[in-house]
């Protein structure tokens, strides 16, 4: 699901990057080798950390680490003063999902 909704981001980001938007992206499924290769395959130029155990960004935010929704993305919104907005635990059936939520943060 990750993989499906990365072409929004990019475009999002293309579209909201002059207005102080960036996207930051956290692993914690995939080897940072596999990382590496899908963004440079799919000329995706954003930032992406690494968790893989799941220890430091998701203790941080409180999220799920394990059960159902483990493989699930979540998608963090903050502002440009480091509220929280939004959080989305899934992905993105659309761009136009993804972009109404970004909207809101300007």
């Amino acid at each position: 699901e990750c993989k499906k909704e990365m072409p929004y981001f990019k475009d999002i980001l293309n579209q909201y990057q002059s207005k102080g938007l960036a996207l930051i992206s956290i692993n914690t499924l995939d080897s940072n080798s596999d990382i590496k290769s899908f963004l440079a395959d799919n000329n995706y130029d954003f930032m992406v950390l690494n968790d893989m155990y799941r220890k430091t960004i998701n203790q941080s935010f409180c999220l799920p680490g394990s059960g159902p929704q483990k493989g699930d993305p979540y998608s963090i919104f903050i502002d440009s003063a480091g509220v929280i907005k939004h959080i989305k635990i899934g992905g993105f059936a659309s761009k136009d999902e993804l972009e109404g939520i970004v909207k809101g943060l300007f």
